[in-house]
């Protein structure tokens, strides 16, 4: 129990950790905001793989009656973990729309004049419309990763359909060979039975004949 209430500390400890750091990212921007969620993404894979594993083993060791309280705790922070994988998701698939959008290649250089100013807006638009135009073309081969990715699990479910039918005529096919052979088993039995009653009967009837012969022997 000590051992398992220390490693309660340690998860809760480290999850602490890596909640300060989520809650910095949305005032962070660029190469701060990446590292921060590179770091996150680092404390959450050593968190599973230690902590956490440390954590279940200690878990197994105890009795029902005290197993449930910790893993209602276990449970929480593997929601509180999932809840941070997915910020995490976001925050790095916000970042790397507006560097889509915003990076390095759209560059700004201070107009001299009305022209400089209207040409400098039209190579922002410009700039800005190609990226868009890239990330509509990301969207588009994603729907059609996703559309084949559905047909395909349409098909695999309708696989596992067939397969199911066929284990259930299976299993009736078993169930019904079952029965066969309990029938022809007590018909056997049945067999069996008759048999001895007419061994019984010869028997009893040799038994009689040789004893009236016998008998007759004596007579004579």
């Amino acid at each position: 129990m000590t051992d398992l209430v220390y490693w309660d500390d340690e998860f809760d400890a480290r999850l602490k950790e890596v909640t300060a750091m989520t809650q910095r990212l949305p005032k962070l921007s660029g190469e701060d905001k990446r590292s921060t969620i590179s770091a996150c993404d680092k404390k959450l894979n050593q968190l599973k793989l230690t902590t956490r594993r440390t954590y279940t083993m200690e878990l197994r060791q105890l009795d029902k009656s005290s197993r449930a309280k910790y893993q209602t705790k276990l449970d929480a922070y593997d929601a509180q973990i999932e809840k941070f994988e997915n910020e995490l998701k976001w925050a790095n698939k916000e970042a790397d729309d507006r560097t889509a959008l915003l990076g390095s290649d759209v560059t700004v250089e201070m107009p001299s004049s009305r022209d400089d100013i209207l040409k400098g807006a039209h190579g922002v638009q410009d700039q800005t419309d190609e990226a868009l135009k890239r990330t509509l073309m990301s969207i588009n081969e994603a729907n059609d990763i996703g559309d084949a990715v559905i047909n395909r699990l349409a098909e695999q479910s309708e696989q596992i359909k067939k397969i199911d039918d066929g284990l259930t005529n299976i299993r009736t096919e078993l169930d019904l060979a079952t029965d066969i052979l309990k029938s022809f088993v007590k018909r056997m039995m049945t067999d069996k039975l008759i048999i001895i009653v007419v061994m019984v009967i010869i028997f009893g009837v040799i038994g009689v004949v040789i004893y009236l012969a016998v008998t007759k022997k004596k007579t004579l």
